[in-house]
């Protein structure tokens, strides 16, 4: 693993500043695909990263991806490019009244839904969409648009892959924020 992410280091980090910007991560992405990118994945990926602590310096990324990292980042864009699909499918299905968006209710109907594939409980908190839409800067809205539908699935797998997650309305993502 690590003689393949030097390699596409070598490759594709022009400036050799040890990260991987996000001209250069599209670069990799499309040199593993053998084609050009299918969808807006690696800007979603940069929007995550600006939440998250990625390079292990203690702050949140803005600049682009380290060693440590890419790897995440590239299996978080072919996860997203599998998923695209189905999320245009589920985004018409759950977008009952065809504004465009999601509110919180279709949202959570959302989540749910994608818990109950996964075959977990389906029972999404309150706090957990509140949660999900702050997350997307999409708090003030309270709704999503098509375009942040992925990042907002990816937060939630995100969260509710972690162990500490309960989906319990009074320990769900608050627990996850302290």
């Amino acid at each position: 693993e690590e003689a393949k992410v030097n390699g596409w280091f070598a490759r594709f980090d022009a400036d050799h500043n040890e990260l991987l910007d996000r001209n250069e991560l599209t670069k990799l992405i499309e040199y593993l695909e053998g084609q050009p990118l299918r969808f807006s994945g690696v800007d979603l990926i940069f929007q995550q990263a600006q939440m998250f602590d990625t390079t292990g310096d203690g702050r949140k990324d803005t600049k682009g991806f380290s060693k440590n990292a890419v790897s995440h980042a590239v299996k978080k864009y072919m996860d997203y490019a599998r998923e695209q699909e189905f999320l245009d499918e589920v985004f018409e299905r759950f977008d009952t009244d065809k504004t465009g968006t999601l509110d919180k209710g279709q949202l959570r109907a959302l989540l749910g839904h994608i818990e109950d594939r996964r075959g977990r409980n389906p029972n999404v908190s309150e706090e957990a969409v509140k949660y999900v839409l702050e997350e997307c800067g999409a708090k003030k809205r309270a709704c999503i648009s098509r375009t942040e539908c992925l990042a907002a699935v990816g937060t939630w797998m995100h969260i509710s892959d972690d162990p500490h997650y309960t989906n319990e309305p009074s320990q769900s993502c608050c627990k996850l924020m302290q």
